[in-house]
């Protein structure tokens, strides 16, 4: 039934897969990286309050309004796009790892691509002030408003044939006012051209007058989770309300197939045929991700994603 629908639709809603004890980890975890961040910046000056004693969402609000620090960079568990250091912020939380390893999520993946689950290298953190409050600088796809895209543009073509599937988990309330997902049902027929925009031209986005459909908009609680074809056009609202709007997006493929990022690393989720492939560690996870940062930047790599790099003729 889910797969059928998947099929036609590109994408499925799924109520209430998670708990808010699935999700409590998660958050006391961003917690206490805030607290080590605003102590680090104000160590180093660029805020003059930690406001310790706030809750979450309103003590991120006020550190980013005290220092325009780029908040977003050390809550992603990826690596950047751009020139690779050995300081590149990343968290690799145990936390987190659980989260992306979620036995209910990997169930409803299982359904859609068979037992043998990949866990791509694509994978985000997204929590989204309110965007009036955000800087210019502070204002990505990870921070503020996305634009109209397919998720594999965002990877190399040696991947477009892989049956990559999004999981996009709502740790808030999603909601037309602060931000939630649209989509265009049924758009995931191929692969359109995206228009490059922004600093070097790393916001990949579909022209408006493009779009196949009429989109709709996702509004969904905390806890639920959007499953998305890797070509299904979406995007964001923008978050117009007084809190945020926190989300991670994961992505599975079946194990083996190309990711679209062969740089950085994907690991083995589930598996019928081999359970003992599985990584069910967290700091093995961890390490992987920092052995791979420490070999990019030794090799001074400058990382690209993109096949688009503009100006493009349907721009």
């Amino acid at each position: 039934m889910r797969t059928a629908e998947f099929q036609e639709q590109g994408y499925i809603v799924v109520p209430g897969l998670l708990t808010q004890a699935d999700l409590r980890p998660v958050r006391d975890e961003y917690e206490q990286l805030l607290d080590d961040l605003a102590e680090k910046w104000r160590g180093e000056g660029r805020i003059g309050d930690t406001y310790a004693g706030l809750p979450f969402e309103s003590r991120l609000a006020r550190i980013v309004a005290d220092g325009d620090v780029p908040y977003y960079k050390p809550f992603d568990i990826s690596l950047r796009f751009g020139t690779i250091r050995p300081d590149d912020p990343i968290h690799l939380g145990p936390a987190v790892f659980r989260l992306l390893t979620h036995p209910a999520i990997l169930a409803v993946v299982s359904e859609l691509i068979g037992p043998e689950v990949s866990a791509s290298p694509i994978q985000h953190n997204r929590i989204k002030l309110p965007e009036r409050l955000l800087s210019a600088k502070n204002r990505t796809s990870l921070s503020a408003r996305a634009t109209w895209h397919q998720d594999q543009a965002a990877g190399l073509p040696d991947a477009d044939d892989t049956e990559v599937i999004t999981v996009w988990v709502a740790v808030s309330d999603a909601t037309v006012g602060n931000g939630c997902l649209m989509v265009v049902p049924r758009s995931h027929d191929a692969l359109m051209q995206h228009c490059s925009r922004g600093a070097a031209g790393r916001n990949l986005s579909i022209p408006e007058d493009l779009l196949p459909g009429e989109p709709v908009d996702l509004e969904v609680s905390s806890g639920s989770v959007i499953l998305m074809h890797r070509r299904l056009i979406h995007q964001s609202r923008v978050n117009e309300s007084d809190g945020l709007r926190w989300s991670f997006d994961f992505r599975y493929q079946p194990v083996g197939t190309p990711t679209g990022r062969p740089q950085f690393p994907s690991f083995v989720a589930h598996s019928a045929s081999d359970p003992h492939s599985v990584v069910d560690d967290p700091a093995e996870w961890a390490r992987m991700w920092l052995a791979t940062r420490a070999r990019l930047a030794a090799a001074g790599a400058d990382e690209k994603y993109r096949r688009w790099n503009g100006p493009e003729a349907a721009c």
